[in-house]
């Protein structure tokens, strides 16, 4: 009788273990976002453009006025198509990286659009004062470190 009690006790407690289903642990049940520095990778290339297109300002400027290229503007915007075609995929990896977050996808596409509107600005820059187009380059510098706290924010790196 005692073994009868025994099993059927056992059988009762293991009831609801076998029916309730089973669990993921929670670091697996949620791919973690912006995971192997994705997001940091596109913020640097990003940075990194924006300092190149402000280099080639100056330099494409002097190359004109030396007349060994016919339009500083032209050569500008050439180049600041070359870097959002470099930051494109690192812009698409980054928002594959973060799908799963509607808060953290909307700051990427957020750095993205402040982004763009910066690297556009340089071709025009070449016809603006320096005090000018450094007061421009702060402005979008700030904007984009904000952008840049609110994924950090978003997607907990």
């Amino acid at each position: 009788m005692k073994k009868l009690a025994v099993v059927l006790t056992l059988a009762i407690l293991s009831v609801p273990a076998i029916a309730a289903p089973k669990q993921k642990p929670a670091a697996q049940a949620s791919k973690q976002l912006c995971a192997d520095d994705v997001c940091l990778k596109f913020s640097q290339r990003a940075s990194i453009a924006l300092v190149q297109a402000k280099t080639d300002v100056v330099l494409l400027r002097e190359e004109e006025y030396q007349n060994r290229i016919p339009s500083a503007v032209e050569a500008v915007m050439a180049k600041t198509k070359s870097y959002r075609e470099e930051v494109q995929p690192l812009y698409k990896a980054a928002l594959a990286s973060v799908a799963g977050n509607a808060e953290a996808t909307a700051a990427v596409k957020e750095y993205m659009k402040v982004w763009t509107a910066a690297i556009n600005t340089f071709p025009m820059s070449t016809v603006k004062s320096m005090g000018q187009r450094e007061a421009e380059y702060q402005s979008y510098a700030a904007k984009l470190n904000d952008a840049w706290a609110q994924i950090q924010i978003e997607a907990g790196i």
